[in-house]
């Protein structure tokens, strides 16, 4: 008989030999696997933290000039408000010589302005006239007009000179209101 016991010996010692060589070089694989995804880790929390203060940094710098453009933008918006109040103003100075020159083409002789009070939109009309119906149609044509609101029933009295004295109120339209005057 044939004792292969010291080749089986040999042949279990080398596989021995494989599996611990197959086996280091597994775990140093592993560990250099391990290695280098921690290094790549490490090298992108640190290139991330230098973008961060980098962008700090220019954030930093640009802040002046975003403060400039913010005080320049609340700027353009008051002047904007301002030339909106200033129009609206001059076209309710349009609509008040506007109306005066109605006025004077259209006052009914038999009827005499003694004042004019212009305030907040609002005419007050104060004179004498001798008849109603004068008066009544000078109302009439002012409610005809394309920036009157409103016209306030007039207060009519009667004085002993056979005159009545009258007060007629016409409230004007808000200017973004308004239409063209013709």
């Amino acid at each position: 008989m044939i004792n292969f016991t010291p080749w089986r010996i040999r042949q279990r010692q080398q596989s021995q030999r494989r599996f611990f060589i197959c086996a280091g070089w597994s775990a140093g694989c592993g560990i250099f696997i391990v290695a280098m995804m921690a290094f790549s880790w490490h090298q992108q929390t640190r290139n991330l933290q230098q973008e961060t203060s980098q962008l700090m940094a220019e954030q930093a710098k640009l802040q002046p000039q975003v403060t400039q453009v913010t005080f320049t933008k609340q700027a353009i918006i008051k002047h904007q408000r301002a030339q909106q109040i200033t129009r609206q103003q001059r076209q309710q100075q349009h609509h008040y010589h506007q109306t005066l020159l109605w006025l004077a083409a259209h006052w009914p002789a038999t009827a005499q302005l003694n004042a004019i009070n212009f305030s907040n939109q609002t005419y007050q009309l104060y004179g004498l006239a001798n008849t109603t119906y004068a008066l009544t149609e000078l109302i009439q044509q002012l409610k005809r007009l394309p920036y009157v609101k409103r016209i306030e029933d007039s207060d009519w009295q009667m004085s002993k000179t056979m005159q009545g004295q009258f007060t007629v109120r016409v409230q004007l339209m808000e200017s973004e209101h308004v239409q063209t005057f013709s």
